[in-house]
């Protein structure tokens, strides 16, 4: 089941957001806002995919084409090695 959420800042932005687990490994969410005085729409979309139990990677994208890339690996318990770009 999806969680969600709406919100508006004192009628200047409305917004909403989706995020749901698909499956134990796989992770997705959806963030939405739209300014009413200027007409302009954001829009983002990110997942987060475990390929193990020591390995996770993530990437998300929005309407600007602002690509985010994360890899993630545990090393030992402790320590833990992050690329993100």
């Amino acid at each position: 089941m999806p969680d969600n959420a709406a919100d508006s800042d004192d009628g200047q932005e409305l917004g909403g957001s989706i995020y749901q687990k698909i499956d134990p490994k796989l992770e997705s969410g959806v963030q939405l806002a739209w300014s009413p005085s200027n007409n302009n729409t954001k829009f983002g979309v990110a997942v987060k995919y475990e390929m193990d139990k020591d390995c996770i990677v993530r990437a998300k994208i929005n309407n600007a084409i602002l690509i985010g890339l994360g890899y993630q690996q545990r090393l030992r318990a402790g320590k833990r090695l992050l690329f993100t770009t």
